[in-house]
């Protein structure tokens, strides 16, 4: 064994001011949206004050992932024709790329290799929460927006992991555990704690952090949460979409396929209970791919 010792929380906070912030947009805009008066006019001129998070969130919305049918010139134009949930998840894919996108090799993960699994991941939560029965539909772009930094704790602890992953990895298989589960053996905290804890540093939304927190298994949120279940079939989507970018093979890493699917999140998707179902399913999910090509081409013009 690599002989590690447990992170603790100031080991974690020491880690977490290494780390490159959001930018200031972004934490401006996540302030503003919780704001009872948030309208377009007020998103589009705080997007403004940032002249590349401007030329990026206008590039996206003339992505083909967004179909508009003519060009965006404005922000506020942008805000008016897609709504404000649309333009958090581009808000957000911009920050994933900032954070995400880089090499992690404590992870067996090259730069490029998470970001991409991070926006595949984000387009295949989006596509299955549109999919999903229940009570209420399930909100597309907050699925998109909670799947997009849900692997934010790999980058805390890349660095600091090093060579230990075999070690993770050894003890997952032999005592047929979770990879998170063998993470916090070795390290003493998982990814997904970790994750929790910087996106709890950064003030994002209880959303995001539960995605991030529960994306391996929504079914443990606590039941005490008076949010739970209106947040579960978000978290449920950004899980699935987790999982199938997982048995697709895409920016894997080490941690492969060392996790379990969710029964109750999967009984949300009317198609998982049958074979074809499952292969329509992964057809839908698949034809999503050149959106994600384009959209790691726009986000990569002009150095986004």
């Amino acid at each position: 064994m690599n002989g590690l010792k447990p992170l603790s929380l100031a080991d974690l906070k020491t880690l977490a001011e290494k780390m490159e912030r959001p930018p200031e947009v972004a934490i401006q805009l996540n302030r503003l949206l919780h704001s009872p008066n948030v309208n377009a006019e007020a998103l589009a001129t705080v997007i403004k004050m940032d002249s590349r998070m401007t030329a990026q969130v206008l590039r996206l919305c003339n992505s083909a992932a967004y179909g508009l049918k003519r060009e965006i010139t404005t922000v506020k134009e942008a805000v008016a024709m897609l709504g404000t949930n649309a333009l958090v998840s581009m808000v957000y894919a911009i920050l994933a790329k900032v954070s995400l996108d880089k090499d992690v090799s404590g992870y067996g993960l090259e730069k490029g290799q998470l970001f991409r699994n991070a926006l595949t991941g984000a387009l295949y939560s989006r596509y299955l929460a549109g999919r999903m029965r229940g009570d209420e539909p399930v909100d597309g772009e907050q699925a998109f927006t909670g799947a997009i930094l849900r692997d934010i704790g790999k980058v805390l602890l890349g660095d600091y992991v090093g060579d230990a992953y075999g070690d993770i990895e050894h003890v997952a298989m032999e005592r047929q555990i979770s990879f998170p589960q063998a993470e916090k053996e070795i390290l003493g905290v998982s990814h997904l704690e970790a994750g929790h804890y910087m996106a709890k540093v950064w003030g994002l939304p209880d959303m995001l952090v539960k995605s991030i927190r529960y994306k391996t298994e929504p079914s443990a949120m606590p039941t005490s949460d008076p949010f739970r279940k209106q947040h579960f079939p978000v978290v449920a989507a950004v899980h699935l979409g987790d999982a199938f970018v997982r048995m697709n093979g895409i920016g894997i890493g080490v941690d492969g396929l060392m996790y379990l699917l969710d029964e109750a999140a999967l009984r949300l998707l009317p198609e998982s209970q049958t074979d074809a179902g499952m292969e329509g399913l992964m057809a839908g999910l698949i034809a999503l791919h050149p959106q994600v090509d384009d959209m790691l081409s726009f986000l990569e013009k002009e150095g986004a």
